[in-house]
Protein backbone atom coordinates (compact mmCIF):
# COMPACT_ATOMS: atom_id res chain seq x y z
CA UNK A 1 0.00 0.00 0.00
CA UNK A 2 2.77 2.44 0.92
CA UNK A 3 4.73 1.60 -2.23
CA UNK A 4 1.60 2.17 -4.33
CA UNK A 5 1.00 5.49 -2.58
CA UNK A 6 4.59 6.56 -3.18
CA UNK A 7 4.37 5.70 -6.88
CA UNK A 8 1.11 7.60 -7.28
CA UNK A 9 2.41 10.70 -5.47
CA UNK A 10 5.62 10.68 -7.52
CA UNK A 11 3.67 10.24 -10.74
CA UNK A 12 1.32 13.05 -9.72
CA UNK A 13 4.23 15.42 -9.07
CA UNK A 14 5.76 14.62 -12.47
CA UNK A 15 2.41 15.09 -14.19
CA UNK A 16 1.87 18.45 -12.51
CA UNK A 17 5.39 19.52 -13.47
CA UNK A 18 4.67 18.56 -17.08
CA UNK A 19 1.41 20.53 -17.15
CA UNK A 20 3.02 23.67 -15.73
CA UNK A 21 6.04 23.36 -18.04
CA UNK A 22 3.80 23.02 -21.09
CA UNK A 23 1.82 26.07 -19.98
CA UNK A 24 5.04 28.05 -19.55
CA UNK A 25 6.22 27.10 -23.05
CA UNK A 26 2.86 28.00 -24.62
CA UNK A 27 2.89 31.40 -22.94
CA UNK A 28 6.37 32.10 -24.27
CA UNK A 29 5.61 31.14 -27.88
CA UNK A 30 2.17 32.79 -27.97
CA UNK A 31 2.07 36.05 -29.95
CA UNK A 32 1.89 39.32 -28.07
CA UNK A 33 3.80 41.04 -25.29
CA UNK A 34 2.30 41.61 -21.81
CA UNK A 35 4.28 44.85 -21.54
CA UNK A 36 2.12 46.32 -24.30
CA UNK A 37 -0.86 46.03 -21.93
CA UNK A 38 1.04 47.52 -18.99
CA UNK A 39 2.36 50.75 -20.48
CA UNK A 40 0.91 53.58 -22.50
CA UNK A 41 1.78 53.46 -26.21
CA UNK A 42 3.22 56.96 -25.89
CA UNK A 43 5.91 55.81 -23.41
CA UNK A 44 9.47 56.20 -24.71
CA UNK A 45 11.28 52.93 -25.56
CA UNK A 46 13.63 53.23 -22.58
CA UNK A 47 10.69 53.32 -20.16
CA UNK A 48 9.13 50.29 -21.83
CA UNK A 49 12.43 48.45 -21.51
CA UNK A 50 12.64 49.44 -17.85
CA UNK A 51 9.26 47.83 -17.21
CA UNK A 52 10.38 44.70 -19.04
CA UNK A 53 13.59 44.62 -16.98
CA UNK A 54 11.65 45.12 -13.73
CA UNK A 55 9.50 42.03 -14.29
CA UNK A 56 12.33 39.95 -15.73
CA UNK A 57 10.68 39.61 -19.13
CA UNK A 58 13.89 40.51 -20.96
CA UNK A 59 15.75 37.43 -19.72
CA UNK A 60 16.20 34.28 -21.87
CA UNK A 61 13.48 31.63 -21.74
CA UNK A 62 15.46 29.09 -19.71
CA UNK A 63 16.41 31.67 -17.09
CA UNK A 64 12.79 32.76 -16.64
CA UNK A 65 11.71 29.12 -16.37
CA UNK A 66 14.37 28.11 -13.83
CA UNK A 67 13.73 31.27 -11.80
CA UNK A 68 10.00 30.54 -11.66
CA UNK A 69 10.54 26.89 -10.69
CA UNK A 70 13.00 27.86 -7.95
CA UNK A 71 10.64 30.49 -6.58
CA UNK A 72 7.67 28.10 -6.66
CA UNK A 73 9.57 25.47 -4.71
CA UNK A 74 10.15 28.09 -2.01
CA UNK A 75 6.55 29.31 -2.08
CA UNK A 76 7.20 32.43 -4.16
CA UNK A 77 4.81 32.55 -7.14
CA UNK A 78 6.11 35.85 -8.43
CA UNK A 79 4.61 39.32 -8.81
CA UNK A 80 1.37 39.82 -10.70
CA UNK A 81 1.86 42.04 -13.74
CA UNK A 82 -1.72 43.27 -13.50
CA UNK A 83 -2.14 43.69 -9.74
CA UNK A 84 1.46 44.78 -9.05
CA UNK A 85 1.63 42.64 -5.92
CA UNK A 86 2.59 39.05 -5.01
CA UNK A 87 0.53 36.39 -6.78
CA UNK A 88 0.36 34.51 -3.49
CA UNK A 89 -1.59 37.38 -1.95
CA UNK A 90 -3.93 37.62 -4.95
CA UNK A 91 -4.73 33.90 -4.74
CA UNK A 92 -5.04 34.02 -0.94
CA UNK A 93 -7.98 36.39 -1.41
CA UNK A 94 -9.59 34.49 -4.30
CA UNK A 95 -9.16 30.80 -3.39
CA UNK A 96 -11.35 30.86 -0.22
CA UNK A 97 -14.18 32.36 -2.27
CA UNK A 98 -13.88 29.62 -4.89
CA UNK A 99 -13.73 26.96 -2.18
CA UNK A 100 -16.88 28.34 -0.57
CA UNK A 101 -18.75 28.21 -3.87
CA UNK A 102 -17.37 24.79 -4.84
CA UNK A 103 -17.95 23.08 -1.48
CA UNK A 104 -21.55 24.28 -1.20
CA UNK A 105 -22.17 23.29 -4.83
CA UNK A 106 -20.65 19.86 -4.20
CA UNK A 107 -22.90 19.29 -1.18
CA UNK A 108 -25.96 20.26 -3.22
CA UNK A 109 -24.71 18.07 -6.04
CA UNK A 110 -24.35 15.05 -3.72
CA UNK A 111 -27.63 15.41 -1.85
CA UNK A 112 -29.81 16.09 -4.90
CA UNK A 113 -28.01 13.64 -7.19
CA UNK A 114 -27.98 10.70 -4.78
CA UNK A 115 -31.58 11.19 -3.70
CA UNK A 116 -32.83 11.48 -7.29
CA UNK A 117 -30.83 8.44 -8.39
CA UNK A 118 -32.06 6.24 -5.52
CA UNK A 119 -35.65 7.44 -5.90
CA UNK A 120 -35.61 6.84 -9.65
CA UNK A 121 -34.17 3.33 -9.25
CA UNK A 122 -36.72 2.48 -6.58
CA UNK A 123 -39.53 3.37 -9.05
CA UNK A 124 -37.98 1.77 -12.11
CA UNK A 125 -40.22 1.83 -15.19
CA UNK A 126 -42.79 4.15 -13.68
CA UNK A 127 -43.82 7.56 -14.97
CA UNK A 128 -41.82 9.19 -12.16
CA UNK A 129 -38.71 7.30 -13.23
CA UNK A 130 -39.12 8.38 -16.85
CA UNK A 131 -39.66 12.01 -15.84
CA UNK A 132 -36.49 12.00 -13.72
CA UNK A 133 -34.47 10.24 -16.44
CA UNK A 134 -35.49 12.66 -19.19
CA UNK A 135 -35.13 15.73 -16.95
CA UNK A 136 -31.64 14.80 -15.77
CA UNK A 137 -30.55 14.11 -19.35
CA UNK A 138 -31.75 17.54 -20.47
CA UNK A 139 -30.16 19.38 -17.55
CA UNK A 140 -26.88 17.45 -17.90
CA UNK A 141 -26.72 18.42 -21.59
CA UNK A 142 -27.10 22.14 -20.98
CA UNK A 143 -23.86 24.19 -21.21
CA UNK A 144 -23.10 25.90 -17.92
CA UNK A 145 -22.64 29.32 -19.52
CA UNK A 146 -26.08 29.09 -21.20
CA UNK A 147 -27.72 27.92 -17.98
CA UNK A 148 -26.12 30.78 -16.06
CA UNK A 149 -27.28 33.35 -18.57
CA UNK A 150 -30.82 31.95 -18.55
CA UNK A 151 -30.94 32.08 -14.75
CA UNK A 152 -29.76 35.68 -14.90
CA UNK A 153 -32.39 36.53 -17.48
CA UNK A 154 -35.26 34.92 -15.56
CA UNK A 155 -34.47 35.44 -11.89
CA UNK A 156 -32.49 38.68 -12.01
CA UNK A 157 -33.62 40.79 -14.95
CA UNK A 158 -37.23 39.58 -15.19
CA UNK A 159 -38.29 38.59 -11.66
CA UNK A 160 -35.69 40.57 -9.67
CA UNK A 161 -35.51 37.81 -7.07
CA UNK A 162 -31.72 37.56 -6.77
CA UNK A 163 -28.74 39.88 -7.23
CA UNK A 164 -26.80 39.73 -10.49
CA UNK A 165 -23.34 39.25 -9.00
CA UNK A 166 -20.92 39.62 -6.14
CA UNK A 167 -20.82 37.80 -2.81
CA UNK A 168 -22.94 40.09 -0.63
CA UNK A 169 -24.38 43.59 -0.44
CA UNK A 170 -21.74 44.67 2.08
CA UNK A 171 -19.54 43.58 4.96
CA UNK A 172 -20.61 42.22 8.33
CA UNK A 173 -19.75 45.57 9.93
CA UNK A 174 -21.95 47.44 7.46
CA UNK A 175 -24.96 45.12 7.43
CA UNK A 176 -24.83 43.28 10.73
CA UNK A 177 -24.31 39.53 10.99
CA UNK A 178 -27.87 38.42 10.26
CA UNK A 179 -28.44 40.68 7.22
CA UNK A 180 -24.98 39.80 5.90
CA UNK A 181 -25.80 36.05 6.15
CA UNK A 182 -29.09 36.47 4.29
CA UNK A 183 -27.39 38.60 1.65
CA UNK A 184 -24.62 36.00 1.20
CA UNK A 185 -27.19 33.21 0.78
CA UNK A 186 -29.08 35.21 -1.87
CA UNK A 187 -25.86 35.80 -3.78
CA UNK A 188 -25.00 32.08 -3.58
CA UNK A 189 -28.27 30.67 -4.89
CA UNK A 190 -27.79 31.20 -8.64
CA UNK A 191 -24.06 30.28 -8.84
CA UNK A 192 -24.67 27.14 -6.78
CA UNK A 193 -27.63 26.28 -9.00
CA UNK A 194 -25.46 26.51 -12.12
CA UNK A 195 -22.67 24.38 -10.67
CA UNK A 196 -24.94 21.99 -8.77
CA UNK A 197 -27.68 21.23 -11.29
CA UNK A 198 -25.48 19.75 -14.02
CA UNK A 199 -23.46 17.77 -11.52
CA UNK A 200 -26.54 16.50 -9.70
CA UNK A 201 -28.14 15.46 -13.00
CA UNK A 202 -25.09 13.46 -14.05
CA UNK A 203 -24.72 11.91 -10.61
CA UNK A 204 -28.41 10.93 -10.54
CA UNK A 205 -28.00 9.00 -13.79
CA UNK A 206 -24.93 7.18 -12.50
CA UNK A 207 -26.60 6.40 -9.20
CA UNK A 208 -29.71 5.07 -10.91
CA UNK A 209 -27.69 2.65 -13.05
CA UNK A 210 -25.59 1.54 -10.10
CA UNK A 211 -28.62 1.08 -7.84
CA UNK A 212 -30.48 -0.96 -10.48
CA UNK A 213 -27.50 -3.29 -10.76
CA UNK A 214 -27.27 -3.72 -6.99
CA UNK A 215 -31.03 -4.18 -6.53
CA UNK A 216 -30.89 -7.21 -8.84
CA UNK A 217 -28.35 -9.00 -6.63
CA UNK A 218 -29.28 -12.16 -4.71
CA UNK A 219 -28.66 -10.67 -1.26
CA UNK A 220 -31.19 -7.92 -1.97
CA UNK A 221 -33.81 -10.52 -2.90
CA UNK A 222 -32.92 -12.40 0.27
CA UNK A 223 -33.39 -9.23 2.35
CA UNK A 224 -36.81 -8.70 0.78
CA UNK A 225 -37.73 -12.33 1.44
CA UNK A 226 -36.89 -11.84 5.12
CA UNK A 227 -39.40 -9.02 5.28
CA UNK A 228 -37.05 -6.03 5.56
CA UNK A 229 -38.61 -2.68 4.71
CA UNK A 230 -37.89 -1.09 1.35
CA UNK A 231 -36.29 1.96 2.95
CA UNK A 232 -33.91 -0.22 4.93
CA UNK A 233 -33.00 -2.23 1.83
CA UNK A 234 -32.36 0.87 -0.24
CA UNK A 235 -30.30 2.89 2.21
CA UNK A 236 -28.65 0.27 4.45
CA UNK A 237 -27.89 -2.48 1.97
CA UNK A 238 -28.00 -1.25 -1.62
CA UNK A 239 -26.71 2.30 -1.32
CA UNK A 240 -23.41 1.35 0.33
CA UNK A 241 -22.39 -0.92 -2.55
CA UNK A 242 -23.86 1.39 -5.17
CA UNK A 243 -21.68 4.19 -3.78
CA UNK A 244 -18.47 2.65 -5.14
CA UNK A 245 -18.76 4.47 -8.50
CA UNK A 246 -19.62 7.58 -6.51
CA UNK A 247 -16.08 7.64 -5.12
CA UNK A 248 -14.67 7.89 -8.65
CA UNK A 249 -17.17 10.59 -9.56
CA UNK A 250 -16.20 12.61 -6.50
CA UNK A 251 -12.56 12.50 -7.56
CA UNK A 252 -13.47 13.49 -11.10
CA UNK A 253 -15.80 16.22 -9.84
CA UNK A 254 -12.87 18.50 -9.04
CA UNK A 255 -12.04 19.26 -12.68
CA UNK A 256 -15.75 19.74 -13.38
CA UNK A 257 -16.17 22.11 -10.45
CA UNK A 258 -13.05 24.07 -11.35
CA UNK A 259 -13.92 24.41 -15.02
CA UNK A 260 -17.52 25.23 -14.18
CA UNK A 261 -16.42 27.69 -11.51
CA UNK A 262 -14.42 29.68 -14.08
CA UNK A 263 -17.51 30.26 -16.23
CA UNK A 264 -19.84 30.74 -13.27
CA UNK A 265 -17.57 33.21 -11.52
CA UNK A 266 -17.30 35.32 -14.66
CA UNK A 267 -21.06 35.30 -15.28
CA UNK A 268 -21.96 36.17 -11.69
CA UNK A 269 -18.93 38.40 -10.96
CA UNK A 270 -17.84 36.06 -8.17
CA UNK A 271 -14.38 37.15 -6.93
CA UNK A 272 -12.76 33.72 -6.97
CA UNK A 273 -9.89 31.90 -8.62
CA UNK A 274 -11.76 31.51 -11.90
CA UNK A 275 -12.25 35.27 -12.13
CA UNK A 276 -8.55 35.81 -11.40
CA UNK A 277 -7.55 33.24 -14.03
CA UNK A 278 -9.70 34.83 -16.75
CA UNK A 279 -8.42 38.31 -15.94
CA UNK A 280 -4.88 36.95 -16.00
CA UNK A 281 -5.42 35.43 -19.44
CA UNK A 282 -6.91 38.63 -20.85
CA UNK A 283 -4.03 40.73 -19.51
CA UNK A 284 -1.32 38.12 -20.30
CA UNK A 285 -0.37 38.08 -16.63
CA UNK A 286 2.14 35.22 -16.85
CA UNK A 287 2.72 34.69 -13.10
CA UNK A 288 -1.02 34.55 -12.40
CA UNK A 289 -1.69 32.15 -15.29
CA UNK A 290 1.08 29.81 -14.14
CA UNK A 291 -0.01 29.95 -10.51
CA UNK A 292 -3.67 29.21 -11.28
CA UNK A 293 -2.59 26.36 -13.59
CA UNK A 294 -0.40 24.95 -10.83
CA UNK A 295 -3.12 25.22 -8.21
CA UNK A 296 -6.00 23.89 -10.31
CA UNK A 297 -3.86 21.08 -11.74
CA UNK A 298 -2.76 20.12 -8.24
CA UNK A 299 -6.37 19.99 -7.02
CA UNK A 300 -7.42 17.80 -9.97
CA UNK A 301 -4.55 15.36 -9.47
CA UNK A 302 -5.16 15.29 -5.71
CA UNK A 303 -8.83 14.52 -6.28
CA UNK A 304 -8.01 11.57 -8.53
CA UNK A 305 -5.45 10.26 -6.03
CA UNK A 306 -7.89 10.46 -3.13
CA UNK A 307 -10.55 8.72 -5.21
CA UNK A 308 -8.25 5.76 -5.84
CA UNK A 309 -7.29 5.47 -2.19
CA UNK A 310 -10.88 5.77 -0.98
CA UNK A 311 -11.98 2.58 -2.75
CA UNK A 312 -10.75 0.45 0.10
CA UNK A 313 -12.74 2.50 2.61
CA UNK A 314 -15.98 2.18 0.67
CA UNK A 315 -15.70 -1.54 -0.07
CA UNK A 316 -13.45 -3.73 2.15
CA UNK A 317 -13.25 -6.28 -0.70
CA UNK A 318 -11.11 -3.85 -2.67
CA UNK A 319 -7.45 -3.70 -1.76
CA UNK A 320 -4.82 -1.65 -3.44
CA UNK A 321 -1.63 -3.60 -4.00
Amino acid sequence: MLRYLFRRILGSILLLWGVVTLTFVLLQVAPGDPVDLLVDPSFPPEDVQAVRDHFGLDRPFHQQYLSWIAGTVHGDLGISLRHKRPVRDVLAEAVPNTLRLSVISLLAWLVVGVMLGVWSAAHRGSLRDRVVTVSTLIVYSLPSFWLGLMLLLIFVWKLHWFPSGGMSDGTVAELGWWRWLLSSIRHLVLPVAVLGLSGAAGLARYMRSSMLEILSEDYIRTARAKGLGERSILFKHALRNAAIPLVTLLGLSLPFLLSGAVVTEVIFSWPGMGQVAVQGLLSRDYPVILATTLLSGGMVILGNLLADLAYGLVDPRIRVG
